[in-house]
């Protein structure tokens, strides 16, 4: 395994307080997502996203930027040969290390089996060790990472056994491996026999961890969706499991996206894809793991982000309502009853659906986009760390919003559903991994110069 990792330098300077930048790399791409951003608990925010070349191989990356927005590195991970490397999140880890996980596919075979894969870097963004997760005869996706306790980290995802060539029903998958070593710790399948599951997320409380499933069945007027709900003790013992149904006619997917805890039990939120108006949903579950009767809808179907508020509300932040030719992103702040309690826009440059991500940390929040120019369609990244009561940016184009309203919506009735829970044999491989520094060129974007932050290369 190589490993090269050197800081850039930057002609930017910004002092505590919001602070906007925004950067191409070289080369550049065809595409760049922006997956995932977190405080690395050091002093820096800390991105994670991907470019897509020519040839349809995805590359992750990882950016560091001070609190204050000054860039510090940028370095990209080049997967092995021959294959991909889809990002899905990163985990911090103790002495600001991070782990990085995703799925590896073949870029140009789309019915070869994918697997896990999952790097560990250091604080100099240098790769210390990387592996690759994945069954026998089986496909794995929809990869979700998060961090569990005693320094594990939970996987979560899809399990689709070929057989003859044919993908089998899935089951979801849920596995631990040791945030140090990489060492598996265990592996499940979970689902039925008949049905699709294929896990979407999974959150943590000291009392427990609630696994979000999208589950799919055929029905007379084609498939069905519904919202999965595991539910597993302290002790990581199976609690009870249920099922909710989405009450719409001719879907062409009701896909979970995450699930997030707060005082008041779980909150499920992901996108339901119809023949006619999209929506963004999210729905409670008690802390007994049952869903509450009701979901509540916005038309807000881009949402490229989740996250709680710290006060038993959500963030949810995406593109900009682009049937009423509005541009940009906008952040909705979502109260405890799951209502709108404001909605922010941002003049972020997309010109189609963004990718992004919000990350909290040193008394506020930034948001960072995958954006693209709108003569050229350059990509490149954008980062805002935005007022923390407001949500207002240093971007010249930026106010508050009304541009979505919630309505709310009753569940379907499903089919009793008992998944059942048994291990699975998750084996692990070293992968060849090499880091490469990134050069970053700033873009220029209209952003005030206010008394706490300059910034060089702004129009």
């Amino acid at each position: 395994m190589v490993a090269t990792s050197c800081c850039l330098v930057s002609s930017a300077r910004a002092e505590a307080g919001r602070f906007h930048d925004a950067v191409a790399y070289d080369p550049a791409s065809v595409d760049l997502h922006v997956v995932d951003a977190d405080d690395r608990g050091d002093g820096h925010w800390i991105v994670l996203g991907s470019h897509i070349d020519i040839d349809n191989r995805e590359t992750p990356y990882l950016s560091l930027r001070t609190h204050g927005g000054r860039r510090v590195a940028a370095v990209a991970l080049d997967p092995p040969a021959g294959t991909s490397w889809s990002p899905r999140g990163l985990v911090v880890l103790e002495g600001a290390a991070v782990l990085v996980a995703g799925i590896q596919s073949d870029p140009q075979d789309f019915e070869a089996s994918q697997a896990i894969f999952v790097v560990r870097l250091d604080d100099a963004l240098s790769p210390t060790w990387s592996r690759i997760f994945s069954i026998d005869g089986v496909s794995i996706t929809n990869a979700a990472f998060r961090p569990a306790a005693g320094g594990t980290v939970a996987i979560t995802g899809g399990v689709q056994r070929i057989v003859d060539g044919t993908l089998e029903p899935a089951d979801a998958l849920l596995a631990r491996i040791d945030g140090s070593t990489g060492d598996v710790v265990d592996a499940h399948a979970i689902g039925t026999p008949a049905w699709d599951e294929r896990g979407a997320d999974i959150a943590f409380t000291a009392t427990g961890s609630a696994l979000l499933l999208e589950v799919s069945r055929e029905a007379g007027t084609g498939r069905a969706f519904a919202d999965g709900i595991v539910g597993f003790d302290a002790a990581g013992t199976f609690a009870a499991a249920h099922v909710a149904g989405h009450a719409i006619a001719s879907p062409i997917r009701a896909s979970a996206q995450r699930i997030l805890a707060d005082s008041r039990g779980w909150v499920i939120a992901g996108r339901r894809t119809v023949f006619g108006p999209n929506v963004f949903y999210t729905q409670r579950v008690s802390s007994a793991f049952v869903p509450m009767p009701v979901r509540t809808l916005i038309p807000f179907f881009n949402v490229a982000d989740v996250a709680t508020d710290g006060s038993d509300g959500l963030l949810l932040f995406g593109e900009a309502n682009s049937e009423a030719s509005d541009r940009g992103t906008a952040l909705i702040r979502v109260d405890a009853q799951l209502g709108i309690r404001s909605q922010h826009r941002f003049g972020t440059r997309n010109l189609d659906f963004p990718t992004g991500a919000i990350a909290a940390g040193d008394n506020g929040r930034v948001i960072a986009v995958g954006g693209a120019r709108d003569d050229d369609g350059l990509r490149f990244e954008s980062i805002d760390r935005i007022d923390a009561v407001t949500d207002a940016s240093l971007l010249c184009d930026d106010e508050p919003y009304d541009g979505f309203s919630a309505v709310v919506d009753g569940i379907d009735s499903w089919p009793a559903w008992e998944p059942a829970v048994a291990p699975v044999a998750l084996s692990s491989a070293a992968a060849s991994t090499t880091s490469r520094t990134l050069d970053a060129e700033p873009i220029a974007d209209c952003a005030h110069a206010d008394d706490r932050v300059f910034r060089d290369g702004l129009d």
